[in-house]
């Protein structure tokens, strides 16, 4: 099953050793997510590594690990779905995910419920994806 992974996912993964981490760096999972998250999570860098009570090497070590079992995809990997994707739901910050899961056929790991707001993709959750 291919799965897009949500910037949130990737926040529960880096800020403590649960679930999230666990499926990402354990379970055989065909995991894609697009640029737009690793920009977002660089971005907030400084309040994961205070939340999480990590070093900044700690922090890059397992940041690294979780980036090496995703497929990072541009832009032009999901742009044509792009617009459609924006129309289908309300925060724009997660168009990038929807337009890239239907680019792929896949499903969205995610706890955000924006995703909810449409039909067009799957949407499963941490204790769902624990199920798979």
């Amino acid at each position: 099953m291919k799965i897009v992974v949500d910037t949130n996912c990737i926040i529960s993964a880096l800020l403590k050793n649960g679930a999230s981490r666990e499926l990402l760096l354990k379970k055989r999972l065909n995991l894609f997510t697009p640029e737009t998250a690793r920009k977002e999570l660089e971005r907030h860098e400084e309040y994961i590594l205070k939340k999480a009570h990590l070093s900044e090497a700690s922090f890059r070590l397992i940041f690294n690990l979780l980036f090496e079992k995703m497929a990072v995809i541009e832009k032009a990997g999901y742009a044509q779905q792009l617009n459609y994707a924006k129309s289908l739901i309300s925060d724009p910050e997660d168009a990038p995910f929807l337009a890239l899961a239907m680019a792929k056929g896949a499903a969205i790991w995610s706890e955000d419920k924006h995703f909810l707001e449409q039909d067009e993709v799957k949407v499963l959750t941490t204790s769902e994806m624990l199920e798979l």
